[in-house]
């Protein structure tokens, strides 16, 4: 089963996120953490990763929706996406909400069509930042 979506840009990792960005605020999703992992590793010794950023992003009202109908759902929020470089530019993706709801069981089967239309909308989220 596929778990990631992933697309290759010449932005360059800033401008990828900035990208990233603009484009989940016009799907009404904001990121709620940005990891800098390359420079957290760094900064423990281990150097070398190239630049990798890791961002939990969420649009609120529909966390609410999946919350009220299953509140252990909570286990894989929020949507985590990934920015990091590639050669000369950038790698933009997401870890498959349709995939994760897999691991969720019964409730799982509960919110396919809702992780299905949040993979939608983060899908085009990527498609529109490495354009």
């Amino acid at each position: 089963m596929e778990f990631v979506y992933a697309k290759a840009t010449e932005k360059s990792p800033e401008g990828a996120i900035a990208a990233l960005e603009a484009a989940l605020s016009e799907r009404k999703f904001s990121v709620l953490w940005h990891l800098d992992m390359s420079g957290t590793l760094a900064g423990k010794g281990f150097p070398g990763h190239g630049e990798t950023h890791i961002l939990e992003v969420c649009n609120a009202a529909r966390a609410d929706e999946a919350l009220r109908a299953v509140p252990d759902i909570a286990y894989v929020l929020p949507c985590k996406m990934l920015v990091r470089s590639r050669g000369a530019g950038s790698e933009v993706g997401l870890l498959l909400p349709s995939a994760l709801i897999t691991m969720a069981g019964e409730a799982g089967r509960e919110l396919r069509t809702f992780a299905d239309e949040v993979e939608e909308d983060l899908r085009a989220v990527v498609d529109d930042a490495t354009r």
